[in-house]
């Protein structure tokens, strides 16, 4: 956990136990030919959206493997299964790039025509930055 900011959730085991048995998180997991788990995906849902907060592998596997893309076709298959959308996060640029990812901009749309404004100029700005320094940036760094 040391590498990750100290922002990030820490979800122990008995959170994740509940979590579980309250019907929020469903597991899916890859096991190899002796039963040993090997892949594990954690997929919560709100609405009509699922993420998954809880994904793993047995990092010391051979990469090609591909024990990352296992437990993550999961997700899509629990939310095809339940006609859900998918939100993977647009987090960890270069932990995507190895395993085969390719960067996108993502992009947010606000109405905002009934908003003071006040209000209205401020999103102005907030979007003029976004495009004019933001997006640059990523693409500048492939983030």
């Amino acid at each position: 956990m040391g590498k990750y900011s100290r922002f990030n959730p820490v979800y122990g085991e008995g959170f994740l136990r509940a979590w579980h048995r309250a019907g929020l998180l469903h597991f899916h997991g890859h096991r190899d030919g002796e039963g040993r788990l090997q892949a594990i995906a954690g997929v919560f849902g709100h609405g009509r959206v699922v993420t998954t907060p809880i994904l793993g592998y047995d990092t010391g596997l051979p990469r090609e493997l591909g024990l990352y893309r296992l437990a993550a076709i999961n997700v899509y298959r629990h939310a095809a299964a339940r006609g859900l959308e998918v939100n993977l996060s647009a987090g960890a640029a270069g932990f995507k790039r190895l395993r085969g990812g390719r960067p996108a901009i993502e992009y947010s749309a606000v109405y905002a025509r009934h908003l003071p404004a006040r209000a209205q100029r401020a999103l102005d700005l907030l979007s003029a930055a976004s495009c004019r320094l933001g997006a640059p940036l990523l693409r500048r760094f492939a983030l």
